[in-house]
């Protein structure tokens, strides 16, 4: 039986590097496309990567989990201050 863990096997601690090589109008275009999401080039990018490689529906889960937390640790902090 294997463990049930409470986060998702996608992201984790951010220290390995990916590079490539691409045109100056491809690298124009990413930084454009990032402005207009308001994200970093690396946030898209490690999205694009995790899309790739795990397929959408796990990340969208990981990410539904991410903010499943956030609201319960927020919901527990309101709750406990308005007593």
């Amino acid at each position: 039986m294997s463990p049930v863990f409470s986060r998702s096997s996608i992201g984790g601690k951010k220290n390995s590097e990916i590079k490539a090589r691409v045109s100056d109008e491809t690298k124009f275009a990413l930084q454009r496309k990032c402005h207009e999401l308001g994200i970093t080039e690396s946030e898209y990018l490690d999205k694009l990567v995790n899309i790739s490689l795990f397929g959408i529906d796990e990340v969208i889960e990981g990410e539904r989990q991410k903010a499943q937390g956030i609201v319960g640790l927020w919901n527990k902090v309101t709750t406990m201050g308005s007593r």
